[in-house]
């Protein structure tokens, strides 16, 4: 299978993906797609491209139907043969544990191995061919390695995964927000350069890929990197309000926990960290500080809205409304911190 191919079954997943339906319908439907596009491609070898699929989770069930994870949709909208589109293969490739330990091992010495050799660490004809297509490699007489460019944000993925074992690396997220906002275009113009950015624990990968501070200053430059915002969040809260449930598309809403406005790096609006999926209701009342969170998930009540006789029945707030905790790791507490000393209505 060709990566082109590959690439445009994960769009064609992207876009059916949480309508209700089933691997055999994803099945059914990805053939009626090649078949329009006249792209031959057996449903066996479809049906097996989709298990393996399912078991390196580059996808998951949920409620609605399958959900692809951030790394299949970044690597789904790369462009062909670059950085991004290889580091995000691979990042999908080791989220599954022994394939994070081949890769670990690979990259201490990265020699030089024959076609065999390297066959032999990617159990999977399929993506053994798919990640050889890309720009991952670097060849010599028949023989691969790590390419060297690639190397240091390679085990940088590798040891995010090893560390905290995120809905997508830093690394990788902060690609690609280099990769789809011109921020090496100083006729841009960009604010808040003198505002202070979140001390994130990987701060200095960030910092190396996008060093220069700010935002920029029509929000249109970023439209893009929200799309993929609004589609991580989706993917982490599994397509549901976390307070009342509301699961209807149309009406959940990708609220930043620090304002937009208000960012000091343009990671910091991409980040799904800086961000709760929220049914409009919630948004609104989130984004104008009548409600907050404190870390450990308990839901704060601005006393203007406390004060209201019908809040449960009117507003859909429960005094004892609680963040799940897998939602709140270190870099979103801090983010709640910020909301919680400058967003929230203290009195």
């Amino acid at each position: 299978m060709k990566k082109s191919v590959f690439k445009k079954i994960l769009v064609i997943l992207d876009a059916i993906e949480t309508n209700g339906i089933t691997i055999d319908t994803a099945l059914l439907m990805i053939q009626q797609k090649l078949n329009q596009e006249n792209i031959q491609m057996e449903a066996s070898e479809t049906a097996e491209l989709l298990r393996q699929m399912d078991e390196l989770r580059f996808f998951r069930h949920v409620p609605r139907g399958i959900d692809l994870s951030p790394s299949a949709t970044i690597m789904s909208r790369s462009d062909p043969s670059t950085e991004v589109e290889a580091l995000a293969l691979l990042e999908c490739l080791i989220r599954n544990n022994d394939y994070r330990n081949q890769f670990r091992e690979l990259i201490k010495t990265n020699p030089f191995l024959s076609d065999a050799q390297l066959a032999s660490l990617l159990p999977s004809p399929i993506f053994f061919k798919l990640l050889k297509e890309t720009v991952l490699y670097e060849i010599k007489q028949d023989t691969y390695r790590i390419n060297p460019l690639l190397l240091s944000d390679a085990a940088h993925i590798i040891m995010e995964y090893d560390e905290l074992h995120p809905l997508v690396s830093t690394t990788l997220c902060a690609l690609y927000t280099a990769d789809i906002v011109n921020h090496e275009d100083q006729s841009i113009p960009y604010r808040n350069t003198d505002m202070k950015m979140i001390d994130y624990p990987y701060r200095k990968i960030i910092m190396d890929i996008i060093p220069r501070t700010g935002i920029p200053c029509e929000r249109e430059e970023t439209k893009a990197l929200q799309t993929f915002y609004k589609d991580t969040l989706f993917h982490e809260f599994e397509h549901c309000c976390p307070l009342c449930g509301i699961d209807l598309p149309h009406m959940l809403i990708a609220s930043h926990i620090k304002p937009f406005r208000d960012c000091a790096h343009i990671y910091e609006c991409s980040d799904y960290h800086n961000g709760l999926l929220l049914c409009r209701n919630h948004d609104y009342l989130f984004d104008q500080g009548y409600i907050s969170f404190q870390d450990d998930g308990s839901i704060m009540i601005s006393e203007e809205l406390a004060a209201k006789e019908n809040l449960e029945y009117a507003y859909a707030i429960h005094t004892d409304d609680v963040l799940r905790k897998p939602y709140l790791n270190e870099t979103r507490r801090m983010f709640l911190d910020y909301h919680r000393q400058h967003i929230f209505k203290k009195q």
